[in-house]
């Protein structure tokens, strides 16, 4: 009995060693796409925890912050690999950019957001929101 105690014991060292190791990143995203952002505590955040706005002048499919209200509003940007992911599409943007999209609208970084929680934007001029879960 003591025997299989090592055994098994051995055995959930082996598996616990393995599975808790840190994955290697793949460069290519193709076998398991992942979302360019994700919900916390309600409210969709960028990989980074920093808070992802829209804007009501934008019309579906199109960024209007441009020149002085990019460098306010920074628009959240793909990475050259990424693809698009569920509700999440990639625009272009004038001047050649591109940028994320959710459900159809441009999301944006404010600026003045500190730290991974901040939602200083929100309601900012009546015009920017944080996009909140179920939007």
């Amino acid at each position: 009995m003591t025997k299989l105690r090592f055994h098994f014991a051995a055995l959930g060292a082996l598996v616990l060693a393995t599975g808790c190791s840190t994955p290697q990143q793949s460069t290519a995203n193709t076998t398991h796409p992942m979302p360019p952002a994700f919900f916390a505590n309600g409210v969709l955040v960028s990989p980074t925890g920093m808070t992802l706005y829209t804007y009501n002048q934008d019309p579906q499919g199109a960024s209007t912050c441009v020149g002085p209200c990019a460098q306010t509003w920074t628009p959240f940007v793909p990475a050259t690999a990424d693809t698009p992911f569920g509700d999440f599409t990639i625009l272009a943007r004038d001047g050649g950019g591109r940028q994320w999209a959710y459900k159809g609208k441009p999301v944006y970084l404010y600026r003045l957001d500190r730290v991974m929680g901040d939602t200083a934007g929100d309601k900012r001029d009546n015009a920017w929101h944080a996009v909140r879960f179920g939007m």
